[in-house]
């Protein structure tokens, strides 16, 4: 089965991006406007922009932490990640990056209740990066796990595991929530769907046809009626037609 999941000079602009209030000031900058613009060129696909505000982030003096400014750089070297597909040691190295940038949970409680007081646009959510947090350390840990023939199978369960709880827990999760969309309205949908969708492509990897079929009958991306008569390639051409990142 084919892979599907594809591991995503500053312009001084005294205006208002999107009319959300957002500011691209860089002579003093604020830490959610920089954040936020971070996400806007995200959507745009134009990362180097993207990081450029992430990392801006850092110097803004009107927020003690930083955690969603290390989520969004995350998300952003995963899919930047994506266009150097076939070239393995840039993908290593990008993944790398943005494994790091997932691993940062320092004073992650302790910067939910900070967002909640001094995040004031409308688009804004306390907790979101956190979530976005994990799932994106789930996706990297278990693309890095399940493609490495030496990895026990009991670290790839508990990966697993920790996935199938996600989903239960955050079974309204979208990834847009407490992001802008771009500068032109762009948006990219990755939502529980998709999250279930990618833990169905993880366990055909592992050969569980019946329990993926059985998981994507609770979405609106069913791809077979009957789950103990499966047509494996019919069933497998419908999952792979659907990109779950």
């Amino acid at each position: 089965m084919m892979y599907l999941f594809y591991i995503l000079t500053i312009l001084f602009l005294s205006c208002e991006s999107m009319g959300l209030g957002v500011n691209e000031n860089i002579a003093n900058p604020l830490y959610h406007d920089c954040v936020a613009l971070g996400w806007q060129y995200f959507f745009e696909d134009d990362y180097e922009e993207a990081l450029n505000w992430f990392n801006t982030a850092y110097s803004a003096t009107d927020e003690t932490y930083h955690n969603s400014a290390h989520v969004g750089k995350g998300w952003t070297y995963l899919f930047q990640s994506n266009l150097a597909i076939g070239d393995s040691v840039t993908v290593e190295e990008l993944r790398a990056l943005a494994r790091d940038e997932f691993n940062y949970t320092t004073e992650e409680s302790a910067a939910i209740e900070s967002y909640a007081d001094n995040c004031l646009h409308t688009y804004c959510c306390d907790d979101c990066f956190a979530l976005d947090r994990e799932f994106g350390y789930l996706v990297d840990q278990l693309e890095l796990k399940t493609r490495d023939s030496d990895t026990p199978q009991d670290e790839i369960d508990n990966l697993i595991t920790q996935l199938e709880e996600f989903i239960e827990i955050n079974n309204n999760y979208d990834f847009m929530e407490g992001k802008p969309p771009g500068l032109g309205g762009e948006s990219i949908t990755l939502d529980i769907d998709n999250v279930i969708l990618y833990l169905v492509q993880i366990y055909l990897r592992n050969n569980e046809i019946i329990k993926s079929c059985e998981l994507l009958k609770d979405t609106k991306l069913e791809c077979e009626d009957d789950c103990d008569n499966i047509e494996i390639d019919s069933f497998l051409d419908c999952v792979e037609s659907y990109s779950p990142i």
